[in-house]
């Protein structure tokens, strides 16, 4: 193994504990709170449409679990059937809006905090490759 090979291994597995401590230290948000603050914002409002209560049940179970491919996978795979692409994104960018919302609530702004929110984004971007129509770029 090379020493990038060892630093890229150490890197992921800091990125792993990163989350995975992340998510024992906080809860996702509640759907009300989500919906209501997708329904106030003009540039999520769209994919508020995608978004109903299973879905943010899968969201969810995503969030607690984000350390965990197989569930990751499966709960895309579920998105997907319920809608293909759009489902999978609208689901995504909520996700994504969920976490910003979760680090205002948490007054996450030193990097540590941030950069693993992007880990989080990142993961799940990754872990749902070529779920249906999704591609990671």
């Amino acid at each position: 193994m090379s020493d990038n090979e060892s630093e890229t291994d150490e890197g992921v597995l800091e990125e792993r504990r990163l989350m995975r401590d992340f998510v024992s230290q906080n809860f996702y948000i509640d759907y009300a709170t989500l919906s209501s603050e997708l329904e106030n914002n003009k540039d999520y409002f769209v994919y508020a449409a995608e978004y109903g209560e299973y879905q943010h049940e899968l969201m969810e179970t995503i969030f607690n679990n984000i350390t965990d491919t197989r569930i990751i996978k499966k709960c895309g795979r579920k998105i997907n059937k319920l809608g293909g692409f759009t489902a999978m994104q609208g689901c995504f960018y909520c996700f994504c809006y969920a976490l910003r919302l979760i680090g205002q609530r948490e007054n996450i702004n030193e990097e540590t905090g941030i950069h693993t929110l992007r880990c989080i984004r990142t993961h799940l971007e990754i872990e749902w490759h070529e779920i249906g129509e999704w591609r990671r770029q």
